[in-house]
């Protein structure tokens, strides 16, 4: 958007996606960008920064901390990870291995999956945003040949980014340890 209308879109990131096709689905072809085609991507005049979601290499489950107001629940999850230059909100983004909880930032539209289809068609209660902010997550760690368990916290909600998001200093770490 170099036509002078940049005030127009503000700071804009867009999230780019291969098509899963036929033979993604029958593992015949690839949706990951290579490192070529991301370089590619970064010397188009009207880009001005490129980086892949980084993801988990190990399963991920969550489930409710007893006594915190969340009603009993367990999911598979995923996590990715993206720079911090990428994110839409401003939250306390810090994790190293002494840190008390894993901070997760959800996409917004997760709440209203979790309000108005989940709790609706499986008579839970709905969760305020609050509510979620404040409680805290058992997150269930599945690894090739290690398993734990830690303690995560929404701090944020994205309206861009439709992936559950923890810091890249987490996911380094937890690739390393568990992937």
């Amino acid at each position: 958007f170099h036509s002078g209308e940049e005030d127009l879109f503000g700071p804009n990131s867009v999230v780019i996606q291969k098509k899963v096709t036929k033979l993604s689905t029958l593992g015949m072809n690839n949706t990951d960008f290579s490192d070529q085609e991301i370089e590619d991507l970064k010397q188009k005049e009207f880009i001005t920064d490129v980086a892949p979601f980084n993801s988990a290499d190990f399963r991920v489950a969550i489930s409710e901390v007893e006594g915190d107001g969340l009603p009993h629940f367990y999911a598979d999850m995923f996590f990715q990870s993206i720079p911090d230059r990428f994110m839409d909100i401003d939250v306390d983004w810090s994790w190293n291995e002494e840190s008390e909880f894993i901070p997760i930032v959800l996409p917004r539209d997760f709440i209203m999956i979790i309000n108005y289809g989940i709790a609706q068609s499986q008579g839970f209660n709905q969760i305020s945003e609050e509510l979620l902010l404040a409680a805290r997550l058992t997150i269930h760690i599945k690894g090739e040949d290690k398993n734990t368990k830690m303690i995560g916290r929404v701090v944020g909600f994205s309206q861009k980014i439709s992936s559950i998001l923890v810091p890249d200093s987490f996911l380094e770490y937890a690739n390393d340890k568990f992937g």
